[in-house]
Parts: structure tokens; C-alpha cells; sequence
């Protein structure tokens, strides 16, 4: 049998570095809490008093929505038009700058 030399070597453990990343990014997503975006919202609202203050479109369709409370706790899920949202984040101390992006079509 051939002694394995470097390549062989780097080969390998770029192959097991890749399977390790692919296993960890789907137990990742399957981590992520999906749910009906109107229960979402109420309890946000109602439990929390958050209201939302920013949302975006994404590139694949679905909104990111930033939900807000007055004592600085803070939400940001992802929804879909069917009505499913999912979350991503969730924490305190939401800081708010006040900047807001100029637009270019303005002047």
C-alpha cells in the first residue's frame, strides 16, 4: 500500500472539513423555529409589546421583519407570503441611531 503524501493528505482532510460544515449548516436550519406569522406577531405584541419597526424584501421573496419594544428587547424573523415565519434572532439593549439612508433620487 502507497504511503498517503501531503496532497493526499490535504485532500482528505478538505473532504472531512467539507461533510462537517454541510452536517453542522443542516442541523442548523433545521434548528430554526418556524411558526404561523400572525401567532408570531401577537405574541411579540401582547407578551413583549413589541411593534415592528423595519422590514426588507430578500433576494428569494420572503420578508425580514424587526420587531421592537420600548424597553429594548428585540425580534428578527423571516416570513413568507403563505404566512409562515421563522425566526432568526431575538435579544435586549437594541440600540436605535436614527440614520436613515438618503435617497440618490432625491437630489
Amino acid at each position: 500500500m502507497k504511503k498517503p503524501n501531503l496532497i493526499d493528505t490535504l485532500i482528505i482532510g478538505a473532504l472531512v472539513l467539507i461533510t462537517a460544515c454541510v452536517i453542522m449548516t443542516a442541523r442548523a436550519y433545521a434548528l430554526v423555529p418556524c411558526t404561523n406569522r400572525e401567532a408570531v406577531v401577537e405574541r411579540l405584541t401582547t407578551v413583549y409589546g413589541e411593534m415592528q419597526v423595519a422590514t426588507g424584501i430578500a433576494a428569494n421573496g420572503s420578508a425580514f421583519e424587526v420587531f421592537v419594544s420600548p424597553s429594548g428587547t428585540w425580534t428578527v424573523f423571516t416570513s413568507s407570503g403563505e404566512g409562515s415565519a421563522c425566526m432568526l434572532a431575538s435579544g435586549t439593549d437594541w440600540s436605535r441611531f436614527g440614520i436613515v439612508p438618503e435617497d440618490p433620487e432625491a437630489h
